[in-house]
């Protein structure tokens, strides 16, 4: 079923600061559109398209047939308004759709690719930015063009949003998404939209560490402000409470002399970590944090290149380190209360590529 925001205009009328509303052609005659008030998309514009798609004023010529066998929700918006057009724009058919035309063309260079014939990202595929893989889930989602959403929702996994502890740990090498704190809150989003709930876990995680900035939402590129929703503003409120308690708990085991090897200096190594168990748990600014999540390998590194510990204890700290990571993301769902049926397991990434529980 189409959208009912993306139903074609009645009678030929461009808004200039946002979608156009339907209205009724009385007369039932054809209009054609003034080239005032559109302007051709630069890239995607076929001048042998047989199908004018109208985002905004922004006029993008395309082939139906190319479109509609991709997408469910284009193939009836199609069928259901170009058989007796009411509008035509250059001899074509007009069909407006409310999205903003910085998104739409990052749907369509993918269903009209003029090089790249895949979304999923790999080594050698360019860059993506997190406005356009964010665009593309979007509309993917709402035309119902499964396959570039399942590649879309793939590479998130991929590239910042593990389901298991082992590949979080080992992230691939020179990961083309590069996210900032404030992104996770439109990873929320997209996870309810299009309801994955294998990204939850860690973007709730990211988003409870940025404190009162929470709530001030993240900026797209276009100046749109997207803000997370009241339940989930207080799963990251309560998480961050558990997680200070996690923390603290995380911080005791990886400082405990207790627990690690005897070594030739015990009483030395014993003493520095005692010392240092005090402080971490009682700084200021290491309670601010409370990311037992983060890379300890520099910091157990640092610590042995001070002499504080011989090499032995800093292998037990490593240790350590990973168990306590490991028992603490493999709780995250429980942490912010949501459902993952398999997290901590590679199979969850593998049922989004494949297109499974979509």
């Amino acid at each position: 079923m189409a959208d009912p925001n993306t139903r074609p205009l009645k009678r030929a009328r461009i808004a200039t600061d946002g979608p156009a509303d339907s209205q009724s052609n009385p007369s039932g005659s054809s209009i054609s559109t003034s080239s005032s008030n559109l302007h051709r998309h630069p890239e995607i514009w076929y001048d042998d398209g047989n199908l004018v798609l109208v985002a905004r004023e922004t006029a993008f010529r395309i082939y139906r047939g190319l479109i509609a066998g991709q997408s469910t929700v284009f193939s009836d918006l199609f069928a259901s308004s170009t058989s007796s057009p009411d509008e035509t724009f250059e001899g074509c058919p007009v069909i407006h759709v409310s999205d903003s035309p910085h998104d739409l063309v990052l749907l369509l260079r993918v269903l009209l690719p003029q090089s790249r014939i895949h979304y999923h990202t790999t080594s050698a595929n360019p860059t993506r930015t997190f406005d356009e893989l964010s665009a593309v889930i979007r509309l993917a989602h709402k035309y119902n063009v499964s396959q570039v959403l399942e590649q879309a929702l793939s590479s998130l996994h991929e590239f910042g949003f593990a389901t298991s502890f082992a590949t979080y740990s080992n992230p691939l090498p020179g990961s083309p998404l590069a996210l900032d704190p404030w992104l996770n809150i439109a990873v929320v989003n997209l996870a309810n939209l299009t309801d994955t709930p294998s990204l939850l876990p860690l973007a709730l995680f990211r988003c409870a560490y940025l404190g009162g900035e929470l709530f001030d939402g993240w900026t797209h590129e276009d100046g749109t402000v997207e803000h997370l929703s009241e339940a989930d503003l207080r799963r990251c409120v309560d998480g961050r409470t558990t997680l200070t308690h996690e923390y603290t708990t995380f911080l005791m085991a990886l400082f405990d002399p207790s627990t690690g090897p005897v070594c030739a200096r015990h009483a030395t190594c014993s003493a520095n970590l005692r010392r240092m168990q005090h402080n971490a748990v009682c700084s200021k600014e290491l309670a601010l944090q409370h990311d037992a999540l983060k890379d300890w390998v520099e910091v157990v590194r640092e610590i042995e290149n001070s002499g504080k510990v011989c090499r032995s204890c800093a292998g037990g700290m490593a240790d350590r380190a990973k168990k306590g990571q490991k028992k603490i993301f493999e709780r995250l769902p429980e942490i912010f209360g949501v459902t993952v049926e398999g997290w901590g397991t590679e199979q969850v990434a593998t049922a989004v590529v494949a297109g499974e529980g979509q």
